[in-house]
């Protein structure tokens, strides 16, 4: 404290508490810092958040845009919805909706835009056009949001170009597949086990001649149209794929209305579950009705046409194009003695006789170059005998036109060539037996002078004259000359010729002591007579003459002795027998057998055995 001239009186001092102040402030600092960094972290949440925000706004894989509904320009924007339009985000920033927006006018546009602020949101499908004037078809979600307290629109577009490619090929797909059913006239079903639920297609409404706007499809219904002959067979089918699973195949018939009867294939799969529970039938059913009727068809002319070829008079080869048989019928396989199966397989040379062996093997390599030929030829049988035939070669061609094998036409002459050979003889012996009858008639009335005189003069004389030894070597040449005569008149058929009802064990019986004479000790004779043998009409006399000369020819075949065999036995001659011999018809016989142990015949000797006169002896 100063007086009044200044001086310094005292010194008073004043304390005032500012603890609470103090305290304040700090609060006050420390409540500040604390919101700094509230402030701080939401900021940086916030920017966080605007972040994520964004990089979901820009990785969304569909186009995202928001759009002022006033002015229709977009006020954000994505990448995708950039690329979808082929816009760079400066251009696109700049694009009103009505631009790209292809599905309408701009009125419509803007009628959808009313619509959507009415009712909040929208989804559609439209086309958006991008910026080279291609339209790009575009799944839209609409909805109407409220940002920084204006109304917007929050536009999704998803790029459906793929999946409505994807659905125009499926329908163009199900419309093939259903037009290829309706041609196939195949038609799907599939029963719901659990639900006892019948799905059809449109063409097994067709198939079953139903209306499918009127029709109950039920399963009891499906099997009451079943034929009843047929009826077994199909429930058979069913019961087998419920105990085996997997799938079973069908054909049966239909009753349709009208009273039509349909033929049907079915297919039918099983479906179970895990535990194995059958759940669901599923198959399709064609009408196969046009396919039956062809193949009986078919199968008609088939059997028509094998009843040709089997009944034919001639032999029918089929080879391949190594000549090797594939087909030949009934009358091929009779004429040569082979059945089918011992034939199937083997050329056709197999069965030629060597001497027209290499004219057929000449014929089938034309016919392999398209020439037809027809030659003579001559088969040997199982049995070795030949068979002469006429055969017609022809080219058999497939489906392309190239080579595939050969038929052959054979026709049996042999019976022709008999026929025309015993012709030839009979002509032949015709001519033979005239001159021999007429040179026998004059001859034998020479003898009957001959003789006469011969008898007239022995009897005139006693067995003591010295010619009468010498006469009666004139008579007995002139009795053989007789003899002689009389085989030419019977050759020529002038001898008359006495048949009758014979037993031949009886003819044999009577000359058996009489042949053994003939044959001499050093030939021993057996005869062998069947038991109940048949009666045969014939001239005892001839049958007894032609049993002794085949004994003397036996026996002058057998100079150093040998065995002589005599047989009659009763014999049944087959259709295959009389084929290889013309002159006999099928039925029962007396065979009459003379064989030797000598030393047979040759062929060119076989040729001749039947020319009159003719003989192997000398002299």
């Amino acid at each position: 404290i100063r007086c009044r001239d200044g001086r310094l009186l005292g010194i008073v001092l004043v304390f005032r508490d500012i603890t609470a102040e103090r305290q304040a402030e700090e609060e006050l600092r420390r409540l500040n810092d604390e919101l700094e960094q509230r402030v701080a972290m939401r900021t940086a949440e916030l920017q966080a958040a605007e972040i994520r925000y964004r990089t979901l706004f820009e990785e969304l894989p569909v186009g995202v845009v928001v759009i002022d509904p006033e002015s229709g320009l977009p006020v954000g924007f994505n990448a995708i919805a950039c690329r979808q339009l082929g816009y760079s985000r400066g251009e696109f920033a700049q694009l009103p909706i009505s631009d790209y927006d292809a599905l309408g006018s701009p009125a419509e546009t803007e009628a959808r835009i009313e619509k959507i602020l009415r009712q909040g949101w929208d989804n559609f499908e439209a086309k958006h056009r991008t910026r080279d004037g291609s339209l790009l078809d575009v799944l839209v979600a609409v909805k109407k949001v409220e940002l920084a307290g204006k109304v917007m629109l929050h536009c999704l577009f998803r790029d459906i170009t793929e999946r409505k490619r994807a659905e125009e090929e499926l329908a163009a797909a199900n419309a093939r597949l259903t037009e290829a059913q309706e041609i196939a006239q195949l038609g799907g079903w599939d029963l719901d086990l659990q639900a006892n639920r019948v799905a059809w297609s449109r063409q097994v409404y067709h198939i079953f001649r139903l209306n499918p706007a009127t029709h109950q499809r039920t399963q009891d219904d499906f099997v009451s149209r079943i034929h009843p002959d047929d009826l077994p067979r199909f429930e058979e089918a069913g019961r087998a794929l419920f105990r085996s699973g997997g799938s079973v195949h069908v054909d049966y018939r239909i009753q349709v209305p009208g009273g039509d009867v349909v033929w049907v294939s079915s297919r039918a799969y099983l479906t179970a579950d895990d535990s194995g529970k059958p759940v669901r039938l599923h198959g399709t059913v064609q009408d196969i009705t046009d396919r039956v009727l062809a193949q009986e068809k078919l199968q008609s002319s088939e059997r028509r046409y094998r009843q040709i070829v089997e009944t034919a008079t001639e032999g029918i080869w089929i080879g391949d194009r190594e000549n090797r048989t594939t087909y030949v019928n009934r009358q091929m396989t009779a004429m040569l003695g082979w059945n089918v199966e011992e034939m199937i397989g083997k050329s056709l040379l197999d069965f030629v006789g060597e001497e027209t062996r290499g004219v057929v093997e000449q014929d089938l390599e034309r016919c392999r170059h398209g020439a037809i030929r027809v030659e003579d030829c001559r088969f040997r049988t199982r049995g070795g005998k030949d068979r002469w035939t006429i055969v017609s070669l022809a080219p058999m061609r497939g489906q392309e036109g190239n080579y595939a094998g050969a038929l052959a036409m054979i026709t049996d002459v042999t019976d022709h060539k008999q026929l025309e050979e015993q012709f030839y003889q009979a002509q032949k012996m015709e001519s033979v037996g005239r001159l021999a009858g007429g040179v026998a008639h004059d001859f034998n009335n020479l003898l009957t002078v001959i003789n006469g005189y011969t008898d007239l003069l022995l009897n005139r004389m006693t067995a003591g004259d010295p010619i009468h030894k010498s006469l009666t070597q004139v008579r007995q040449a002139g009795e053989r000359a007789a003899g002689l005569t009389q085989q030419l008149l019977a050759f020529s058929r002038r001898q008359i010729i006495q048949p009758k009802v014979v037993d031949l064990n009886l003819v044999v019986g009577d000359v058996e002591k009489i042949l053994q004479r003939l044959i001499g000790e050093d030939v021993e004779l057996k005869i062998c007579l069947g038991a109940e043998l048949g009666n045969v009409m014939a001239d005892p006399g001839q049958l007894t003459q032609v049993l002794m000369n085949l004994a003397v020819n036996a026996r002058d075949a057998m100079p150093g002795g040998g065995h002589l065999l005599i047989e009659t036995s009763n014999v049944q001659l087959d259709e295959h027998y009389a084929n290889e011999h013309v002159e006999v018809t099928p039925g029962s016989y007396v065979q009459f057998t003379v064989s030797d142990s000598g030393i047979g015949m040759d062929e060119s000797v076989q040729q001749r055995i039947f020319e009159p006169f003719f003989t192997t002896k000398k002299g």
